[in-house]
């Protein structure tokens, strides 16, 4: 009988051991075993994969990380999880999360099955918290941030901590939405957007509440007061009103009428009496066919502006679509016609175009017969008869102005006379304190002062904080005043003219502190200069060089030589108003 009871000991160890060597194997190769088990619960074309073994530390299930794939795309990146549970609730925290929306494409279409109601979500959703400690979606990775959610008692806690997006939001289980703090930050902008409410979300996610009524408060910079916001709804109609705080008048009202999958507005209405002249006008927009997860949608819309100014009132219309416009991707043809008219100036413009990319960041594109013209007396001393800008494949986007840049201006200045200039360039992703612009100007007119007909030409280019005039030949037929008369004075470059301007604020991170500079050589040349009495001098050089911080600041040193007359030494300062200096005649 002892013999018997060791037996069935050894054989108890055996599988005790055998047991254990397998639990130890399963765990060691979690990785290799796990995604294939479960694909089976996941979507078809779906795969789970992780990055090395799980192991136990610190209380808590730790993992390095895993990727969410569907086809060849990775939805979901996560790195070093933790999984924990104390006093019966579930805590998981992960160092990163990315997502990337491009992945959603590529997601099986649905079997059809029915709609999980918003109590069913709730409900699944286990008694814990959940700690992102870096969250970021694609193509939005602007608005990452630390992410929180904590389900207590049915009710859900959802907390978002970014530079560009916050929002603190709680729902319970009477399907109420509080919005505490939400605070968004627009792509260009630093004065954020703040909305909070309620919201009472629906069963289901596939239809609207039958009624409801939503109040928001938002500031922006552009308006003094904050904008309060209000939708109201009775079955598939509703009315949305922008109205400033303390006044009467909403600067927008928007009926809208939603079938099926087809949102539309009729007859809206709005007002802008914040900009230099009051304005106004009225909108239609129809959005149908929207994808399901709301991240592309068709567009037809018409958007008018009325103004009145010195030339009486005028109309501009937008027109829009009929397009697609998306969070990933868009193609929207649009066009801008009609007249402006300012209080000295009128606008014109006619301006074909698309839309292209995603809506957050989108690109224009001009096309073949864009123009913008303008006219008027933007100053009592000026007036302009012409100005053109031609756009035709003129590229803007985020990132700056690419393709031809030209400009055509004919004018009238009551004192410097009539005059006209052309400028016509090329420009890669260009602002003002980024990019390249390479130019080329020329032009001609007259200067009662003097007397004189002048012409001038040149090339330049503008690369980021740089401007540099690289080429500059200006002159006059002839000058006249007083008892001079000037023969064919001619202004050239004998070194470029270069400004080095201050480095923008935004790039300040990324390039040293490097201190403005303004220089350049001139070389003025005139055949001769005589006088009334019968003088004259025989043909004079003049050259200077310009040093200094900026156009309005430098100091000039040169000579003046008009053999045998000269060399006759000069020197100088320009403060922006005044232009003081001395010259040494030779002994």
């Amino acid at each position: 009988m002892r013999n018997g009871l060791k037996k069935s000991v050894q054989v108890i160890l055996s599988i005790v051991v055998i047991l254990v060597l397998l639990i130890w194997v399963l765990w060691k190769t979690v990785p290799r075993w796990l995604p294939p088990l479960a694909s089976h619960w996941l979507p078809a074309g779906t795969q789970l994969s992780l990055n090395g073994s799980p192991h136990w530390s610190g209380g808590s299930l730790q993992l390095p990380g895993l990727r969410y794939a569907a086809g060849d795309c990775v939805l979901a990146t996560a790195k070093d999880a933790r999984l924990s549970k104390k006093t019966g609730r579930w805590a998981l925290d992960l160092d990163t999360l990315t997502v990337d929306t491009a992945c959603l494409t590529k997601l099986p279409a649905s079997d059809g099955q029915s709609t999980l109601s918003l109590a069913d979500i709730q409900s699944l959703i286990p008694a814990g918290r959940v700690n992102i400690a870096h969250f970021s979606v694609t193509p939005w990775q602007r608005y990452a941030g630390k992410l929180q959610l904590d389900n207590t008692g049915g009710v859900q806690h959802l907390s978002f901590n970014g530079e560009s997006l916050t929002l603190d939001a709680i729902l319970d289980g009477n399907r109420t939405l509080a919005i505490h703090t939400f605070s968004l930050t627009p792509p260009g902008s630093d004065q954020p957007i703040t909305l909070s409410g309620k919201l009472l979300l629906p069963a289901t996610f596939d239809r609207l509440p039958e009624s409801g009524e939503l109040h928001a408060e938002m500031r922006t910079a552009q308006v003094p007061n904050p904008l309060d916001i209000q939708l109201s709804w009775q079955a598939t109609e509703g009315v949305l009103t922008l109205t400033e705080k303390g006044s009467e008048s909403p600067l927008a009202r928007l009926p809208w009428k939603l079938n099926d999958k087809e949102l539309n507005i009729t007859q809206g209405q709005w007002r802008w009496p914040y900009a230099l002249q009051p304005l106004a006008g009225g909108i239609n927009l129809t959005l149908s066919d929207w994808t399901q997860t709301f991240d592309q949608t068709n567009i037809t819309a018409r958007l008018n502006v009325l103004t009145q100014g010195h030339n009486g009132k005028a109309n501009v219309v937008l027109t829009m679509g009929p397009g697609r416009i998306g969070l990933l991707d868009s193609n929207l043809d649009f066009r801008l016609t009609g007249q402006a008219n300012l209080q000295a100036t009128s606008l014109s413009a006619s301006l074909p175009g698309v839309l292209s990319g995603s809506v957050l960041n989108p690109t224009l594109l001009l096309r073949s017969g864009s123009l913008l013209r303008a006219w008027g007396k933007p100053v009592p001393e000026l007036t302009i008869t012409d100005a053109r800008w031609p756009l035709a494949g003129v590229k803007v986007s985020a990132q700056g102005v690419s393709g031809p840049l030209q400009a055509i201006l004919k004018a009238q200045h009551s004192y410097w006379g009539k005059f006209d200039l052309h400028l016509n360039g090329k420009s890669q992703a260009f602002w003002p304190d980024a990019g390249q612009w390479d130019f080329n100007y020329w032009g001609n007119g007259h200067l009662p002062p003097l007397s004189g007909r002048w012409d001038m030409s040149g090339k330049g280019q503008w690369h980021d904080n740089v401007i540099r005039i690289n080429s500059l030949s200006t002159g006059f037929a002839r000058l006249h005043y007083g008892i001079v008369d000037v023969d064919a004075p001619r202004l050239t470059l004998e070194q470029p003219f270069v400004w080095q301007r201050p480095v923008p604020e935004r790039f300040r991170k990324q390039y040293p502190d490097q201190p403005t500079v303004f220089k350049g050589d001139i070389r003025l040349v005139a055949k001769k200069i005589a006088f009334t009495n019968g003088g004259y001098l025989p043909p004079a050089t003049l050259t200077l060089q310009l040093s200094g911080d900026t156009p309005s600041h430098f100091t000039l040193r040169g000579s003046l030589d008009a053999k045998p007359i000269g060399p006759i030494r000069l020197s100088g300062r320009w403060d922006g108003e005044r232009l003081r200096g001395e010259g040494w005649w030779p002994k």
